[in-house]
């Protein structure tokens, strides 16, 4: 049943305009995942302006299982720098 799901996932067209979001991007991708290889995950990110990639050394498709803690501290590292813009944002008179 997954080779089926992967077959479809992979004979459907793109059917959104990745340049339209808008928000705080985190695309994240393993080193050797074949099913989203990096250079997938490169030509996503630059088509979302303001985003962020990174790529895990060694890891294979299934990031935050294969590599926890490097997974678990980027999203947070990510999300943690979303509050701090946040808040220096709000202290200017600025709210998102």
């Amino acid at each position: 049943m997954y080779a089926k799901v992967l077959k479809a996932r992979v004979a459907l067209s793109p059917f959104l305009d990745l340049s339209t979001i808008k928000v705080p991007t985190l695309v994240m991708g393993g080193e050797r995942d074949r099913l989203a290889p990096p250079q997938q995950m490169r030509e996503i990110a630059s088509a979302v302006t303001g985003s962020r990639l990174v790529i895990a050394p060694g890891a294979g498709h299934l990031l935050n299982i294969e590599q926890p803690t490097f997974f678990n501290d980027t999203l947070a590292s990510f999300l943690g720098s979303l509050r701090s813009a946040s808040q220096n944002s709000n202290q200017n008179g600025i709210f998102a």
